[in-house]
């Protein structure tokens, strides 16, 4: 069996925000906030994320990230898609 991943560096700068519209059945989103905050919400939860924290969720939801500071806001973000098996 195999899990594919994928890792991203999110820059918000202040105010910015990034929505996705969700992703197939089963693809979990890990995020750590390594500077400023961020505001996470998954299925109509809010969840307000400062530099340390982070979050694992399911990702098929529509979800969003926003920065509510006025400051740029960065995130690490690890995608991790269900197991196959090869």
């Amino acid at each position: 069996m195999a899990r594919q991943s994928e890792f991203y560096e999110i820059r918000l700068g202040a105010l910015g925000e990034e929505i996705s519209n969700g992703h197939g059945p089963g693809v979990q989103e890990n995020l750590v906030v390594a500077q400023g905050v961020l505001e996470v919400s998954v299925n109509e939860e809010r969840y307000l994320l400062s530099t340390g924290d982070s979050i694992l969720f399911y990702a098929d939801p529509p979800h969003r990230y926003r920065n509510p500071a006025d400051s740029e806001a960065l995130a690490f973000l690890v995608m991790t898609y269900p197991e196959r098996m090869d």
